[in-house]
């Protein structure tokens, strides 16, 4: 875990996520990030890492939608594409 008290710079610079991605002992363009607000996305772009989008309240421009590699409209919907990725399925 990385808290936004722990880098130089808050979102959208990409400090957060490097940081994270430091700490893991990963490459930035290794990471999937799950991200819901405009800030988050340009951070995450601008790392470098692969971003999932489930917009909040506020639905996404047409630039930001385009920063991330899927959108989905909740964390439920986003599950069978995570499953693909990590290779497993749960019943949960």
């Amino acid at each position: 875990m990385v808290c936004g008290d722990e880098v130089q710079n808050g979102k959208p610079a990409p400090d957060i996520f490097l940081a994270a991605a430091k700490k893991l002992e990963v490459e930035p363009q290794d990471c999937l990030v799950f991200e819901d607000s405009d800030n988050g996305v340009k951070a995450a772009h601008k790392a470098g890492m692969t971003i999932i989008l489930i917009p909040d309240l506020k639905q996404p421009s047409k630039e930001i939608a385009q920063m991330a590699y899927k959108v989905y409209s909740s964390l439920l919907e986003a599950k069978p594409f995570v499953e693909t990725i990590i290779g497993t399925t749960t019943n949960k």
